[in-house]
Protein backbone atom coordinates (compact mmCIF):
# COMPACT_ATOMS: atom_id res chain seq x y z
CA UNK A 1 0.00 0.00 0.00
CA UNK A 2 2.92 2.27 0.67
CA UNK A 3 3.86 2.37 -3.01
CA UNK A 4 0.33 2.32 -4.45
CA UNK A 5 -0.47 6.04 -4.27
CA UNK A 6 -1.95 7.59 -7.40
CA UNK A 7 0.40 9.70 -9.57
CA UNK A 8 0.55 13.37 -8.63
CA UNK A 9 -1.54 15.72 -10.77
CA UNK A 10 0.35 18.08 -13.11
CA UNK A 11 1.33 21.36 -11.49
CA UNK A 12 -0.80 24.40 -12.24
CA UNK A 13 0.81 26.95 -14.51
CA UNK A 14 2.61 29.79 -12.78
CA UNK A 15 4.73 32.74 -13.85
CA UNK A 16 8.12 34.04 -12.83
CA UNK A 17 7.51 37.66 -11.84
CA UNK A 18 10.22 40.18 -10.95
CA UNK A 19 9.10 43.07 -8.74
CA UNK A 20 11.30 46.18 -8.79
CA UNK A 21 11.06 49.31 -6.68
CA UNK A 22 12.61 52.79 -6.80
CA UNK A 23 12.00 54.24 -3.37
CA UNK A 24 13.12 57.37 -1.56
CA UNK A 25 11.10 57.25 1.66
CA UNK A 26 10.32 53.51 1.72
CA UNK A 27 6.71 53.58 0.50
CA UNK A 28 7.46 52.04 -2.89
CA UNK A 29 9.45 49.27 -1.21
CA UNK A 30 6.60 48.57 1.21
CA UNK A 31 4.08 48.25 -1.62
CA UNK A 32 6.46 46.07 -3.63
CA UNK A 33 6.73 43.62 -0.75
CA UNK A 34 2.93 43.52 -0.35
CA UNK A 35 2.64 42.74 -4.04
CA UNK A 36 5.16 39.90 -3.67
CA UNK A 37 3.04 38.32 -0.93
CA UNK A 38 -0.05 38.49 -3.15
CA UNK A 39 1.81 36.91 -6.06
CA UNK A 40 3.28 34.13 -3.95
CA UNK A 41 -0.21 33.36 -2.65
CA UNK A 42 -1.19 32.81 -6.29
CA UNK A 43 1.67 30.33 -6.71
CA UNK A 44 3.91 32.53 -8.86
CA UNK A 45 7.67 32.49 -8.48
CA UNK A 46 8.48 36.02 -7.34
CA UNK A 47 11.54 38.07 -6.47
CA UNK A 48 11.80 41.66 -5.28
CA UNK A 49 14.73 44.01 -5.92
CA UNK A 50 15.63 47.67 -5.76
CA UNK A 51 16.45 49.09 -9.20
CA UNK A 52 19.73 50.37 -7.78
CA UNK A 53 21.74 47.50 -9.31
CA UNK A 54 19.42 46.69 -12.22
CA UNK A 55 20.83 47.16 -15.71
CA UNK A 56 18.90 47.29 -19.00
CA UNK A 57 20.83 44.20 -20.14
CA UNK A 58 19.55 42.25 -17.13
CA UNK A 59 16.05 43.60 -17.67
CA UNK A 60 16.09 42.34 -21.25
CA UNK A 61 16.21 38.79 -19.85
CA UNK A 62 13.11 39.28 -17.68
CA UNK A 63 9.75 38.16 -19.06
CA UNK A 64 7.32 39.62 -16.51
CA UNK A 65 8.04 42.64 -14.31
CA UNK A 66 6.20 44.99 -11.98
CA UNK A 67 7.69 48.40 -11.17
CA UNK A 68 6.99 50.68 -8.22
CA UNK A 69 8.47 54.06 -9.14
CA UNK A 70 8.56 57.08 -6.85
CA UNK A 71 9.12 60.61 -8.10
CA UNK A 72 11.22 62.77 -5.82
CA UNK A 73 11.88 66.50 -5.76
CA UNK A 74 11.29 68.33 -9.04
CA UNK A 75 10.25 65.29 -11.09
CA UNK A 76 13.45 63.34 -10.37
CA UNK A 77 13.86 59.63 -9.70
CA UNK A 78 14.95 58.54 -6.22
CA UNK A 79 18.69 58.64 -5.63
CA UNK A 80 18.96 54.84 -5.90
CA UNK A 81 17.36 54.87 -9.37
CA UNK A 82 19.46 57.52 -11.12
CA UNK A 83 21.99 55.13 -12.66
CA UNK A 84 19.24 52.81 -13.86
CA UNK A 85 17.29 55.72 -15.36
CA UNK A 86 20.35 57.07 -17.16
CA UNK A 87 21.24 53.64 -18.58
CA UNK A 88 17.67 52.91 -19.66
CA UNK A 89 17.40 56.22 -21.51
CA UNK A 90 20.83 55.93 -23.12
CA UNK A 91 21.00 55.61 -26.91
CA UNK A 92 22.45 52.10 -26.71
CA UNK A 93 19.80 50.61 -24.41
CA UNK A 94 18.79 47.10 -25.53
CA UNK A 95 15.38 46.18 -26.92
CA UNK A 96 12.89 44.75 -24.42
CA UNK A 97 10.59 42.93 -26.83
CA UNK A 98 10.12 39.90 -24.56
CA UNK A 99 9.24 41.94 -21.46
CA UNK A 100 5.68 42.19 -20.13
CA UNK A 101 5.28 44.84 -17.45
CA UNK A 102 3.22 47.36 -15.53
CA UNK A 103 4.15 50.43 -13.48
CA UNK A 104 2.72 51.83 -10.25
CA UNK A 105 3.75 55.49 -9.95
CA UNK A 106 4.04 57.27 -6.61
CA UNK A 107 4.06 61.06 -6.36
CA UNK A 108 2.69 64.21 -4.73
CA UNK A 109 0.18 66.42 -6.56
CA UNK A 110 1.54 69.47 -4.76
CA UNK A 111 4.50 69.29 -7.14
CA UNK A 112 4.27 70.34 -10.76
CA UNK A 113 6.07 67.25 -12.11
CA UNK A 114 3.62 64.79 -10.54
CA UNK A 115 4.78 61.14 -10.97
CA UNK A 116 7.17 62.24 -13.72
CA UNK A 117 9.71 59.45 -13.22
CA UNK A 118 7.08 56.71 -13.22
CA UNK A 119 5.44 58.11 -16.34
CA UNK A 120 8.77 58.40 -18.15
CA UNK A 121 9.71 54.86 -17.07
CA UNK A 122 6.44 53.45 -18.41
CA UNK A 123 6.80 55.25 -21.73
CA UNK A 124 10.47 54.30 -22.15
CA UNK A 125 9.83 50.60 -21.51
CA UNK A 126 7.07 50.68 -24.10
CA UNK A 127 9.29 52.52 -26.61
CA UNK A 128 11.90 49.77 -26.22
CA UNK A 129 9.37 47.13 -27.25
CA UNK A 130 7.99 45.96 -23.90
CA UNK A 131 4.29 45.10 -23.63
CA UNK A 132 2.02 46.56 -20.96
CA UNK A 133 -0.01 43.97 -19.07
CA UNK A 134 -1.95 46.71 -17.27
CA UNK A 135 -2.18 50.47 -17.54
CA UNK A 136 0.00 52.41 -15.12
CA UNK A 137 -1.46 54.03 -12.02
CA UNK A 138 -0.41 57.52 -10.90
CA UNK A 139 -0.95 57.68 -7.16
CA UNK A 140 -0.92 60.66 -4.82
CA UNK A 141 0.54 60.44 -1.30
CA UNK A 142 -2.46 58.39 -0.06
CA UNK A 143 -1.40 55.23 -1.83
CA UNK A 144 -3.22 52.42 -0.08
CA UNK A 145 -6.62 52.72 -1.79
CA UNK A 146 -5.32 53.05 -5.38
CA UNK A 147 -2.76 50.33 -4.69
CA UNK A 148 -5.41 47.93 -3.40
CA UNK A 149 -7.54 48.30 -6.53
CA UNK A 150 -4.58 48.13 -8.92
CA UNK A 151 -3.05 45.18 -7.07
CA UNK A 152 -6.25 43.13 -7.43
CA UNK A 153 -6.49 43.93 -11.14
CA UNK A 154 -2.86 43.02 -11.82
CA UNK A 155 -3.16 39.76 -9.88
CA UNK A 156 -6.22 38.84 -11.94
CA UNK A 157 -4.40 39.69 -15.16
CA UNK A 158 -1.44 37.52 -14.20
CA UNK A 159 -3.83 34.71 -13.32
CA UNK A 160 -5.25 34.92 -16.84
CA UNK A 161 -1.76 34.92 -18.33
CA UNK A 162 -0.77 31.87 -16.28
CA UNK A 163 -3.92 30.02 -17.34
CA UNK A 164 -2.89 30.47 -20.97
CA UNK A 165 0.63 29.17 -20.31
CA UNK A 166 1.54 25.47 -20.50
CA UNK A 167 1.70 23.67 -17.14
CA UNK A 168 5.17 23.54 -15.63
CA UNK A 169 5.21 19.72 -15.75
CA UNK A 170 4.39 19.79 -19.46
CA UNK A 171 7.25 22.17 -20.15
CA UNK A 172 9.69 19.84 -18.41
CA UNK A 173 8.40 16.79 -20.31
CA UNK A 174 9.14 18.40 -23.68
CA UNK A 175 12.87 18.09 -23.09
CA UNK A 176 14.82 15.24 -24.61
CA UNK A 177 14.92 12.11 -22.48
CA UNK A 178 18.68 12.48 -22.04
CA UNK A 179 18.13 15.92 -20.46
CA UNK A 180 15.51 14.84 -17.93
CA UNK A 181 16.62 14.13 -14.35
CA UNK A 182 16.47 10.41 -13.57
CA UNK A 183 14.27 9.55 -10.58
CA UNK A 184 14.67 6.03 -9.22
CA UNK A 185 11.81 4.37 -7.35
CA UNK A 186 10.71 0.86 -6.42
CA UNK A 187 9.10 0.56 -9.85
CA UNK A 188 12.09 2.15 -11.60
CA UNK A 189 15.16 0.87 -9.73
CA UNK A 190 18.73 1.77 -10.53
CA UNK A 191 20.43 -1.09 -12.41
CA UNK A 192 23.79 -1.98 -10.84
CA UNK A 193 26.24 -4.87 -11.15
CA UNK A 194 26.22 -7.32 -8.22
CA UNK A 195 29.65 -7.22 -6.62
CA UNK A 196 29.19 -9.74 -3.79
CA UNK A 197 26.55 -11.89 -2.14
CA UNK A 198 26.74 -13.05 1.47
CA UNK A 199 24.48 -14.03 4.34
CA UNK A 200 23.89 -11.38 6.96
CA UNK A 201 22.98 -13.87 9.67
CA UNK A 202 25.43 -15.88 11.78
CA UNK A 203 26.45 -19.26 10.29
CA UNK A 204 24.86 -21.03 13.24
CA UNK A 205 21.50 -19.31 12.74
CA UNK A 206 18.56 -21.30 11.32
CA UNK A 207 17.28 -18.19 9.51
CA UNK A 208 18.63 -16.37 6.47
Amino acid sequence: ALFSAAPAAPRVSALEVSVFFASQSGTAERLAKKMVKALKAEGHGTTVHAVEKLTPAELSKVQTAIFFASTYGDGDPPDCARMFRDALFAAGAPRLDSLRYTVFCLGDRNYEQFCRFGIELDNRLHDLGATRIHARVESDVDVDEPFGSWNAQVVNRLREMAANSPPIAAVIDTRAASERPQVHTRDNPFAAELADKRLLTHPSSSKQ
